[in-house]
């Protein structure tokens, strides 16, 4: 699916006045969200480190469940402190096309940018 953009809010986070940063009152879950384009990928092997260290998780195969915002956010409650993806662009052989493709269409990558701003991951 190309990427397009989509003018009407479709979720929750979107439509939320939500400003950078945690808010007073908001409540962010212990775990991390793994997020793999496909089982085969190899580097959500290495989630082994994180057992090991007895970090709690989760993970999404992006190409056999939808992220959706119910999964992230709800209310003032953030499920996951952090969000960690096995390649930076979920980049996955597609035979049938013959091409790289993004496990993520262009609203889920929007709904991922969207809560890591909300939680000002990465800053």
């Amino acid at each position: 699916m190309p990427f397009q953009t989509n003018t009407q809010p479709t979720n929750k986070l979107e439509t939320a006045n939500l400003q950078p940063g945690p808010q007073l009152g908001d409540q962010i879950g212990l775990r991390l969200l793994v997020i793999a384009a496909q089982r085969a990928d190899q580097n959500l092997c290495a989630m082994y480190l994180l057992d090991r260290l007895g970090v709690p998780y989760d993970t999404l195969i992006a190409t056999e469940t939808e992220l959706t915002a119910e999964r992230l956010w709800q209310d003032n409650r953030a499920h996951y402190q952090g969000v960690v993806l096995t390649t930076g662009n979920l980049l996955y052989w597609e035979p049938a096309s013959a091409q790289w493709t993004s496990a993520f269409d262009w609203e889920s990558w929007q709904l991922l940018w969207r809560f890591e701003a909300r939680l000002a991951f990465g800053n």
